[in-house]
């Protein structure tokens, strides 16, 4: 009965922890002309913040077609790869997506087909050919260098806007995309804008080699941005823009905090609250919103009007209105009844949380992203689970999104596991030297026995929580046993791993070594002269302490021409790579150009031999017309004849009319 019990307890937790969302699959399938390959690669990642892909080796069959089931619980961007060549898709559960293209054109010839899945996709691709140069950072870096901000500014508005009327037109055209791929769409957009907006304040200083003044109205953007935006995870351009704007939060606090350090912030605490011109309610124009959460920036002696009650959640709250600013720069007045004090910018720019202030100015999936990426690469970069468990298990604890979930708890259970064979080895050497140094005898050994004896009883007595975790390790290897091929990134990552345990080994066992030497060096001082030995290795540890920080110090210098050697080589490289492509596009043009005068050579012959027929057809029709013209004049001159014969005719009738009357 217990074991029934333990068992159906097991499989509950599983059916729990796996079926989290409905798990659904989607399928890729297609024909290729002229395969010249037996296999194609199909990957995506298994959360925003891993590097672990889903890897597939699709086989191509004889007659080029191909089929892959997908089990997804949530849109992926899934990357087709055919002989080197990249091609992104979008995939949601239930998708059927049938894909066609010849091996020699891979890009330049991919169709889709599969209701909405087919009709995502086609947009995706026109998408990037349409604006191929404007998602190139290379492209919007060159123009960084040469704008003003207010110059760079209008520069994304504008092809923000030509991206939004493709889009319109082709959703339009097309019948509309899955609701899913319509809100990805969206932000892909959106967040571009986003995106590219913030990184002029720092790449502008690099590209000109000067400092640069940005006016406040350049972020205005920011007000039309959803800073939280759970359905946007998938977009990489939100992923990248969450970073910037925390960025940007950050050396906004500093630099106020140089500025003006007793500078107050608030944050609001109403659903919304109206910034207005002038605090007169009944006469203001409301210039702006700000949202629970936010915060904003208030200087003492900006309060003013008198005293209004306003409903706040349902409650009547009476309070002044306040001048405040806003991170985007706009300047008005707001109900203080709906503010709550944070501090001042002097104290805020102290905080040194490495969540770059996500906890505070984020929610939501948005939250969760930035904490949990630098929580799973916390993970990657140190092994020892003590000294980030307390934050690895409130994040397990409070994450609501499955797969940032398990990215985390993979890689910190990894660790786990490491950390508790190196306790285990270190208790058995601390055991068998304590064994060494301790006088044997029969009634410590009887103890040993029986607390083996006791061990024993408590191992086979496994708790239901520890068949948990057995259970998840067999769940887990199988997962990885299925996988069929790992890529680059995850064979480095575990190569990392690997040399940051033997390190975390090696310094474990210095540590040990070092603490034994200190300790005899200790104990031999203290025999001989405390106090001097005692200032002896505190000038010591001050001078090592100095040399320490000039290797830091050149180490941090050769690391900085290292990263901007790196830089340029790949600026280099993307550079090299962008001329190829245009090359491949020039060469594709002056084919298209070659057919399209060859067809316009054949059109020019048919024309000619057109007007040849209509030259012959207008000369047949003058020799007719000139036959005419002779017919018309004999008949003429045949009337004249018949008029001239009647004539003289009805004159000799005449004549002979009158002869027979003289006669008679």
């Amino acid at each position: 009965m217990m074991r029934a019990k333990v068992i159906f307890f097991v499989l509950a937790f599983f059916i729990g922890l796996f079926g989290y969302g409905e798990m659904s699959a989607a399928t890729i399938s297609g024909q290729i002309k002229n395969p010249v390959t037996d296999y194609i690669q199909v990957l995506y990642k298994k959360s925003p913040i891993t590097l672990d892909d889903e890897d597939f080796l699709v086989k191509v069959q004889s007659d080029g077609s191909f089929r892959q089931m997908l089990d997804i619980r949530e849109a992926r961007m899934v990357s087709l790869v055919h002989r080197g060549e990249i091609v992104k898709l979008y995939l949601e559960p239930g998708d059927n997506l049938f894909i066609r293209f010849d091996s020699q054109w891979f890009k330049n010839s991919l169709t889709f087909s599969g209701g909405k899945a087919g009709v995502n996709n086609q947009y995706l691709i026109q998408s990037n050919k349409t604006f191929f140069q404007a998602n190139s950072d290379n492209y919007i870096d060159f123009e960084i260098g040469n704008r003003t901000p207010e110059s760079y500014k209008t520069f994304i508005e504008d092809i923000h806007r030509k991206k939004n009327q493709f889009y319109y037109k082709f959703r339009r055209e097309n019948g509309g995309f899955s609701s899913g791929f319509d809100a990805y769409a969206k932000s892909e957009i959106d967040y571009w804008r986003a995106y590219h907006m913030m990184r002029y304040r720092w790449q502008k200083p690099i590209r000109s080699g000067n400092s640069v003044d940005i006016p406040d109205n350049y972020y205005s953007f920011l007000k039309e941005t959803i800073i939280n935006n759970d359905k946007a995870l998938i977009s990489n351009y939100y992923q990248e823009f969450l970073q910037e704007y925390l960025r940007f939060r950050k050396e906004k606090i500093v630099d106020l905090a140089q500025q003006q350090p007793s500078l107050k912030i608030k944050k609001v605490v109403a659903n919304y609250l109206s910034i207005r011109e002038n605090p007169k309610k009944e006469q203001s124009k409301v210039l702006g919103r700000v949202g629970n959460g936010d915060e904003v920036f208030y200087t003492r002696g900006g309060r003013a009007g008198s005293k209004t009650t306003l409903t706040i959640k349902g409650k009547e709250v009476t309070g002044y209105y306040y001048k405040i600013k806003t991170i985007s720069g706009l300047e008005g007045y707001v109900f203080g009844g709906g503010l709550e004090n944070v501090g001042t910018v002097g104290n805020l720019a102290l905080d040194t949380s490495p969540y770059m202030g996500a906890e505070k100015y984020l929610k939501g999936n948005a939250k969760n992203y930035i904490i949990g990426k630098a929580l799973y690469e916390k993970c990657l970069e140190d092994p020892d689970v003590n000294s980030y468990k307390a934050e690895i298990e409130k994040f397990l604890k409070t994450c609501r999104d499955n797969d940032l979930k398990l990215a985390v708890q993979d890689v910190y259970q990894e660790n786990q596991t490491y950390e508790t064979k190196r306790q285990s080895t270190t208790t058995q050497y601390e055991m068998a030297t304590a064994a060494k140094t301790t006088p044997s005898s029969s009634k410590p050994r009887r103890k040993e026995v029986a607390s083996g004896g006791s061990q024993r009883i408590e191992k086979n007595n496994v708790s239901s929580q520890q068949i948990i975790l057995q259970q998840q390790e067999i769940e887990a290897a199988k997962r990885q046993a299925a996988a069929t091929a790992k890529m680059a990134e995850e064979k480095a990552r575990k190569e990392q791993q690997a040399r940051f345990r033997a390190e975390k080994e090696a310094q474990v066992k210095a540590m040990e070594a070092r603490k034994k030497a200190e300790e005899a060096a200790r104990l031999k001082a203290e025999l001989a002269a405390a106090e001097a030995a005692k200032a002896a290795a505190l000038q010591a540890e001050q001078d090592r302490n100095k040399q320490l920080m000039a290797e830091l110090e050149t180490l941090r210098a050769e690391k900085a021409k290292r990263d901007e050697a790196l830089k340029q080589e790949m600026a280099l490289q993307l550079e090299k790579e962008y001329e190829k492509k245009l090359e491949k596009e020039l060469a594709v043009l002056k084919k298209e150009e070659k057919q399209e005068a060859k067809a316009l050579k054949k059109k020019i012959r048919e024309q000619q031999k057109k007007v040849k027929d209509l030259e012959k057809e207008k000369k047949d029709k003058e020799k007719l017309e000139e036959q005419l013209a002779a017919l018309k004049k004999a008949k003429d001159e045949k009337a004249q004849k018949e008029a001239a014969a009647l004539a003289e005719a009805k004159r000799l009738a005449e004549e002979k009319a009158r002869l027979e009357k003289e006669a008679a």
